[in-house]
Parts: C-alpha cells; sequence; structure tokens
C-alpha cells in the first residue's frame, strides 16, 4: 500500500506499517549498474522483484491476516476502493522508479508495464503463498512468475519475423 494514496488511519485500521521499509532497497534498486544509457537492464525485473519481497516482507502479512483484512474489508465496501487505489498508486509509483532508474522519458510505455507486470505477478504470488499459508515462500512463487513471464515473452509471434 502506498502512503501516498493510503490515509495513516486507513493503514493503522488494516494493520499495515506507517513508515516506509523500504528505502534502502529503493537505493539500490535506483542505482543501475549496468550499461547505463545502453537500453533496459537486463537485471531489470530480478532488481524490482527484491525490491517487492522487501516491501511483501514488511507487511508481515500471513494466511489469518489476510482472513482479518477480507473482514474488514466486507464490513466497509470504501476500504475495497482504497485498496484498488493505494495499488493504482503504487504502480505508477513504480512505473516512475523504473523511469528514473533506466534513463527513461516520463511516459515511457515500456516502464508503465514493467510496473503493471510486477503488480499482477505479485499478487498473483501473494495470493498463493496465502493460500499455502506460508508467507516465506512469496520470493519463490514471485520468481516462478517472473520465469514464466520471460518464458512466454521469449516466444515467437505467429506471423512475426522472429519465426
Amino acid at each position: 500500500m502506498d502512503p501516498e494514496t493510503t490515509r495513516p488511519t486507513e493503514l493503522r485500521v488494516l494493520g499495515f506499517p506507517l513508515e516506509r521499509e523500504d528505502a534502502g532497497e529503493m537505493a539500490t534498486f535506483l542505482t543501475r549498474t549496468e550499461n547505463p544509457g545502453h537500453g533496459l537492464s537486463e537485471s531489470l525485473l530480478d532488481d524490482l522483484a527484491r525490491l517487492t519481497v522487501v516491501r511483501w516482507s514488511s507487511l508481515g502479512l500471513d494466511a489469518s491476516r489476510a482472513d482479518r483484512l477480507r473482514d474488514k474489508v466486507a464490513d466497509d465496501p470504501l476500504i475495497v476502493s482504497r485498496l484498488l487505489a493505494a495499488s493504482a498508486g503504487r504502480v505508477a509509483f513504480d512505473t516512475r522508479l523504473i523511469e528514473e532508474r533506466e534513463g527513461l522519458p516520463a511516459g515511457d510505455l515500456r516502464a508503465a508495464v514493467a510496473a503493471e507486470i510486477m503488480s499482477a505477478l505479485t499478487h498473483a504470488a501473494a495470493e498463493a503463498a496465502l493460500r499455502a499459508d506460508d508467507a516465506d515462500a512469496f520470493a519463490a512463487y514471485l520468481a516462478a512468475r517472473i520465469d514464466a513471464a520471460r518464458e512466454l515473452f521469449r516466444a515467437p509471434r505467429e506471423g512475426s519475423a522472429h519465426e
């Protein structure tokens, strides 16, 4: 959840930390080490995944806590709109981080797509970890999904020049 789009009282009610705990990992993410200025870095998704795992860990979310969160959401439908806004805020925030790290102009579609893909994979990995009641497995679930996405994107398109 992004503090920029979610009020502190809502964070307290939902049981999420009020302070960002990913500042160190964000600084590491922004430090691109390979071929600055020469296209997208090969480590972009892996580095973004590391940042995502730090964020997940800071939530301290497990199956029991997720169930309590779902109960709170069911009791107050307005929370759903705030959670959706927080998710959209996180994607926008990550898009700006990617643009900065990769030296891309504002509005570069590649940065937005990278953030959107990571958001989708993050949600799926979180659901899998919570279903398994193994929050520590989140990183492995996320890595498996990133690997599957890479494989899908490497597959040649029908009628493309890659065939």
